[in-house]
């Protein structure tokens, strides 16, 4: 089994995020920073890829955060152009 993400070349923090997607969109993005760690939660993960590349060596990552970040904005630029979108748990 292996545990796939970015690795430490290709991770950001949820703040690092907010800003590419701000940069992508011209949108600013609606959030609250408290400067407290979430319960049970990691402060700070990032995959060890050194198992994957180990066992499959011309594997490699193909895709940058910012490039991911720009085809989840694209997508949702297309659905609601057209008018679809996913439902809100609580309308399901």
């Amino acid at each position: 089994m292996y545990n796939l993400g970015g690795g430490r070349n290709n991770s950001c923090s949820i703040l690092e995020a907010f800003e590419m997607v701000e940069q992508i969109t011209g949108k600013s993005m609606t959030h609250e920073y408290i400067d407290r760690n979430r319960e049970a939660d990691h402060i700070c993960y990032i995959s060890d890829l050194s198992k994957i590349q180990t066992h499959y060596p011309s594997w490699a990552l193909t895709m940058t955060v910012p490039t991911i970040l720009k085809e989840i904005c694209s997508s949702w630029e297309q659905r609601l152009d057209t008018g679809l979108s996913v439902p809100l748990l609580s309308e399901r």
